[in-house]
């Protein structure tokens, strides 16, 4: 698990806004997002803002009562193996 940013605010009860740390993660989408427990508490969906300082948007997967902003948020990475067989 990485950071990915703090939640910076949040929208219509369905959504909130991470300023992010780690730029690589910004310009990704579709991947989930856990909270300071390392549960799973949305998906990002969308990318915001300028290059130099991204914002992530995040579709909570349910009501979220205990999350408040300036909360940091965590991310999974996956690296994808590109290619077939492994070779020996």
């Amino acid at each position: 698990m990485k950071v990915l940013g703090t939640i910076e605010f949040f929208y219509k009860d369905k959504f909130f806004v991470v300023k992010t740390i780690d730029k690589k993660a910004a310009f990704r989408i579709n991947y989930k997002v856990y909270g300071p427990d390392l549960t799973v508490i949305g998906k990002a969906i969308d990318v915001l803002g300028p290059l130099n300082e991204p914002r992530v948007l995040v579709k909570l997967t349910r009501q979220q009562p205990r999350l408040k902003e300036n909360t940091k948020v965590f991310y999974e990475t996956e690296e994808k193996r590109r290619g077939g067989k492994k070779r020996e």
